[in-house]
């Protein structure tokens, strides 16, 4: 995962129980942070979605339920999902932090993959997809910035 940036003073210090170190950025109206447990020191990924001001609390619950469908993905060569709040009026999720480049900061940086490497990446790739689609849900932003090239091979996140 690429470099991250500074809190802001707009930014709150916590999301949930974890506290924040850092802005990874804005994405389709989804602000992104780094966080951790007050007692460790692996960081996670946390995503702030959109606001719903108006959302009731049957509402609230088919959002959480919708979010947390997703814990059904299979991990091979997906970001896990850890957990699913609301901070005030916008829902997050927590998941892992995958380490390595995005597939965009990959290509930039070292040219085109080889012909295996692009193998590996199309089949974790379409892994990742089926993961997503056999748990009723769709990726809606796959895109080089989405796609991780870590150790383990390639890893779809967001």
């Amino acid at each position: 995962m690429g470099d991250f940036n500074p809190l802001t003073p707009e930014d709150p210090e916590r999301i949930g129980v974890y506290l924040l170190t850092g802005r990874l950025g804005d994405a389709s109206g989804h602000t992104v942070y780094l966080g951790r447990l007050p007692d460790q020191e692996t960081t996670r990924v946390i995503r702030l979605l959109p606001a719903l001001p108006g959302a009731d609390p049957q509402e609230r619950e088919r959002i959480t339920n919708r979010l947390h469908s997703a814990k059904r993905i299979s991990g091979a060569h997906t970001a896990k999902l850890i957990e699913v709040g609301w901070f005030d009026d916008s829902p997050y999720v927590v998941h892992e932090r995958v380490e390595g480049r995005s597939l965009r900061e990959t290509v930039t940086a070292d040219g085109p993959l080889d012909p295996d490497a692009l193998e590996r990446l199309a089949s974790g790739t379409l892994t990742a997809l089926t993961a997503i689609h056999l748990a009723g849900l769709a990726h809606g932003g796959l895109n080089p910035d989405t796609v991780v090239l870590s150790a383990q091979g390639p890893r779809m996140r967001d």
